[in-house]
């Protein structure tokens, strides 16, 4: 994917250096649509955002220490609408034969096509619980954990088990199994390329608020800058570079953003702003 027009050069935003160790092996795989997000999970606006083709879904995390109930909305036009999707509700009724809802957070979201989606999700005992879905939310089926990427805390959760990134984390975008690149708050990409045992510095964007990844090396992030409070930025080489593009919003700031290359999306203050020209310019459906 050809994320910086060939008119442009490779402008170096950021003046630290990608680590002498960055050349992590480049897998062949392409990333499932997934994002997980480690922002305030008591807000009542959404906080995360995965787009995959021209379908897209929006997330407020919930949390299971201090109830605020999570919710999943889907859209299916480019952000024009959303319509909220019924979340897995427990096995078991209570004594008036209704049933409680079984997930009190949201960690991650993989969204496949408008009937197919899976979650990693939080019970009352703030264990986590894969549920998967064939018909948009109808029923839910609860599946093993293990192959999910996701943030849980000051840990990212792999297909291995807890890692440690050496950063407190944004989200986390998987490329593979043991493939994936995180978004830091203090403005650096890191990856690792052995499922969590070794993380290495890979770039840096000052003023960071949201990154995502496509492949091994193309992705897009958001940072503070020139006036824009969230201007989009694409990097073809997993963070050691970065090429300004289109600025969301003057005022406020983004904390998500996801697609490519067809179709791109970033969360404002809980309102979805698109872009179909790679990031250049962006508007609110």
């Amino acid at each position: 994917m050809d994320l910086v027009a060939a008119a442009f050069a490779i402008r170096h935003v950021n003046q630290r250096p990608p680590s002498q160790d960055s050349s992590l092996s480049v897998p062949t795989e392409t990333p499932s649509a997934t994002m997980s997000t480690s922002a305030d999970p008591k807000t009542e606006d959404p906080t995360g955002l995965v787009v995959t083709g021209n379908i897209m879904a929006r997330f407020i995390r919930g949390s299971c220490d201090d109830p605020s109930a999570p919710s999943l909305e889907l859209s299916i036009d480019q952000a024009a609408n959303f319509k909220e999707i019924a979340l897995p509700l427990a096995e078991k009724s209570d004594a008036n034969g209704d049933r409680s809802a079984a997930v009190t957070s949201i960690r991650a979201v993989t969204l496949t096509t408008p009937a197919e989606m899976s979650i990693v999700g939080t019970d009352a005992n703030c264990k986590s619980f894969s549920y998967a879905t064939e018909n948009g939310g109808e029923d839910w089926k609860r599946t093993d954990t293990g192959d999910e990427w996701y943030v849980d805390g000051d840990n990212v959760l792999t297909p291995q088990g807890p890692a440690v990134a050496d950063c407190e984390v944004l989200s986390v975008w998987p490329i593979s199994d043991r493939n994936a690149r995180v978004g830091c708050k203090d403005g650096q990409v890191r990856g690792t390329d052995d499922a969590g045992d070794t993380w290495v510095g890979l770039g840096a964007l000052d003023g960071l608020s949201a990154v995502s990844f496509s492949t091994i090396r193309d992705g897009f992030g958001i940072a503070k800058a020139d006036g824009c409070a969230s201007r989009v930025y694409a990097t073809g080489s997993a963070g050691g570079n970065w090429e300004p593009l289109g600025c969301i919003s003057d005022t406020k700031t983004a904390v998500a953003i996801g697609g490519a290359p067809v179709l791109l999306g970033a969360l404002v203050d809980g309102d979805v702003y698109v872009s179909t020209d790679q990031g250049e310019s962006w508007n609110k459906p």
